[in-house]
């Protein structure tokens, strides 16, 4: 699905979060992420699917 948003926020530094969302067939491409824990949520989904804000 395309046009679902996640929050990618690091373990410890929420300072740091950022947000993006679903295209090209249901992808999320993040680049330049230092190594890690990183907390994955959905934040907004399409208007005819429940949001599912399980981390």
């Amino acid at each position: 699905m395309d046009g679902v948003t996640f929050k990618i926020t690091p373990i410890g530094d929420a300072s740091h979060s950022i947000d993006r969302t679903t295209a090209n067939g249901s992808e999320i491409l993040v680049e330049g992420l230092e190594p890690g824990i990183y907390s994955v949520v959905e934040t907004a989904t399409l208007p005819n699917h429940i949001l599912d804000t399980t981390e």
